[in-house]
């Protein structure tokens, strides 16, 4: 559980139905990538190890791949090149079967890795799949990133490594584990690492309006980590939850980031975590009511409870169902800040995995309801400039949700 970069994973499944407005004819729909319960989840992250050799990796989860009882598994994983993002033209294309009849153990990993040969400085686009070969060709997996080289102290000009030199795929990492960066080829002696620690606030309902948050790019304190000549800095290991920014020059904004979050991130396993995402779901009052509980697993459960008009096991598969989609939002949504307080966790918090998603030049269209019907609800996000994540997208908000908004929140709280 746990991206160095955002690039999106999704099942390619493209079924056009009636008429389907033409802004979204021959586009692939990513919602496949926010649906509930899928086990499935390969991660793909880029390093540029020199002027004309970058390195694709990937990360497949083999349990995601077994079937019926069977723990081996066979898939093909590869990429393809282009001249730029959503261009159809292929410049250079590779693959390799992975027929692991070994008997794989089940929440197995399996990491591959592709040399890209591009010597130019310019922008490319991939497009990387991993298909299951003992399933249709429908039930492929694909993931789409730019390849970009130009600026030096950009996040692929980075990888963060386990202790065993591994690329680590989630910036999102644990105290109580070591780590060390890598930098590409420019002959820097040190990283600067940049501390910062903040609280940051929960997303609002999407019809209520925010200002940008300026935020204040001056670390809270500063240390360093020495470059060996290989380029790795030794293994460290990190206790105090914030953001660690790694630059190799502090003239620029631009470097590889790793946050430290609370224990277990990203899943909810305290009742004091369980008792803060409630917000969303409930009045001001009710919730500061809650908030006066001494004890937050009694307060939670007495929530949940007379949600479920006090019935233990209908209580249980709401929270079930509830958390399971917060765990969901840190798992895809975080950034800065964790998932489930940004602006697409909220949406998927409450509304559930849309039904199509659309994505062009940093933008994601969510819309629930068929595409035709003229009553479906569309959310459009926006990734916003930040210098410690691309994962960081902002709601175009709009009173007109305001109604969407009470029936979906009263919705929870009568099941």
């Amino acid at each position: 559980m746990k991206p160095g970069y955002f690039i999106s994973l999704t099942l390619l499944v493209l079924i056009l139905q009636g008429c389907v407005p033409v802004r979204y004819a021959n586009r692939i729909d990513h919602a496949p990538l926010y649906q509930e319960d899928r086990l499935a989840w390969p991660q793909v992250t880029v390093f540029h190890a020199a002027v004309e050799k970058s390195v694709l990796y990937i990360s497949i989860p083999l349990e995601g791949f077994m079937h019926d009882g069977d723990t081996s598994v066979m898939v093909r994983a590869g990429y393809r090149l282009h001249p730029f993002l959503g261009s159809p033209e292929v410049i250079d294309s590779a693959s390799i079967l992975i027929a692991d009849t070994a008997q794989s153990a089940p929440q197995a990993e399996m990491v591959v890795s592709f040399e890209i040969s591009h010597p130019d400085r310019e922008d490319a686009g991939l497009t990387v799949f991993i298909r299951d070969l003992r399933l249709p060709a429908s039930s492929t997996f694909y993931a789409f990133a730019s390849l970009v080289k130009e600026d030096i102290n950009n996040r692929q000009h980075f990888m963060i490594c386990d202790e065993n030199g591994l690329p680590v795929f989630y910036p999102w990492i644990g105290k109580d584990r070591k780590y060390m960066i890598r930098r590409s080829f420019h002959g820097e002696k040190q990283l600067f690492v940049g501390y910062y620690h903040k609280v940051f606030q929960i997303a609002k309902p999407p019809f209520v309006y925010e200002k940008d948050i300026v935020f204040r790019f001056a670390p809270d304190s500063l240390f360093s980590l020495t470059l060996g000549p290989d380029g790795y800095t030794p293994l460290f290991s990190l206790d105090k939850p914030g953001i660690y920014h790694f630059q190799a020059d502090t003239s620029v904004r631009e470097g590889i980031t790793l946050f430290l979050s609370e224990d277990g991130f990203p899943e909810v396993n305290t009742p004091e975590q369980a008792l803060k995402t409630l917000r969303y779901i409930t009045s001001q009052k009710e919730f500061d009511r809650l908030m006066k509980y001494g004890d937050c697993k009694t307060a939670v459960d007495s929530f949940w409870l007379k949600r479920a008009r006090q019935d233990p096991e209908r209580a249980r598969s709401m929270i079930k169902r509830y958390y399971g989609r917060v765990e969901q939002a840190n798992l895809w949504f975080s950034s800065y800040k964790e998932g489930w307080k940004t602006d697409r966790g909220i949406t998927y918090i409450i509304f559930g995995p849309p039904n199509h998603v659309y994505r062009d030049k940093g933008e994601e269209e969510w819309i629930y309801g068929d595409l035709q019907n003229p009553l479906s609800v569309s959310f459009s996000f926006r990734r916003s400039e930040n210098p410690f994540t691309e994962n960081d997208f902002r709601m175009s908000r709009s009173p007109a949700y305001r109604e969407n908004w009470y029936l979906a929140v009263d919705n929870w709280r009568r099941k």
